[in-house]
């Protein structure tokens, strides 16, 4: 879905990886939190230019997706309109 709507991402690292990444170079992990972030589907579509059809593919995927997917995103939809959320994480390492 993600690699779909932006081929230069390739793999999103869990929270225990960025930590063991963290330590890995002497800066372990002080805090970590997570936040939902809410997106407007058409308005993250276009964010990279994305063709009409590679965004009717993206739509079509989020509105079939997999419960474990949907439960993830929380897609809502109002008309045409859809909006999902993304999960991003805050990491404050120290040396």
């Amino acid at each position: 879905f993600e690699k779909l709507r932006d081929p230069s991402h390739n793999r999103c690292l869990s929270l225990e990886e960025w930590s063991e990444a963290f330590a890995a170079v002497g800066c372990p992990l002080q805090h970590q939190e997570t936040a939902q972030k809410g997106m407007e589907f058409d308005w993250w579509a276009s964010r990279m230019q994305t063709t009409p059809a590679t965004t009717t593919r993206l739509r079509a995927m989020l509105v079939q997706a997999p419960e474990p997917v949907l439960a993830f995103l929380t897609p809502q939809y109002s008309g045409d309109r859809i909006t999902f959320h993304l999960t991003e994480a805050i990491l404050i390492g120290r040396k």
